[in-house]
């Protein structure tokens, strides 16, 4: 899926599997950079087809069960499918496979 960031003015392709949608918001995971595979976070929010990337993009305080429930989906699909990245003071989060 294509997932908007207004404020860089890019595209991300998004894969299926990374992507946890709700009514109105959402959290995508994707690599940091094309030679980097750690997980870096957005929240999206959602407006009509097209989701958004974070940024000054606003929604209701009526959406938050919302998004607690899919940053609580995506949390655990790391947990389950992606590799911890710990150094010796501690964890760093998560890389893809």
């Amino acid at each position: 899926m294509i997932v908007y960031n207004n404020i860089k003015d890019e595209e991300y392709d998004i894969p299926n599997e990374h992507l946890f949608l709700g009514d109105c918001l959402g959290v995508a995971l994707r690599p940091r950079g094309r030679d980097d595979n750690h997980i870096i976070i957005n929240v999206l929010t959602g407006d009509d087809d097209y989701w958004i990337i974070g940024g000054d993009v606003d929604c209701s305080s009526s959406w938050i069960d919302d998004l607690i429930e899919q940053l609580n989906k995506a949390n655990e699909w790391m947990k389950e499918n992606a590799l911890p990245d710990t150094y010796p003071n501690g964890a760093f989060g998560y890389k893809f496979k």
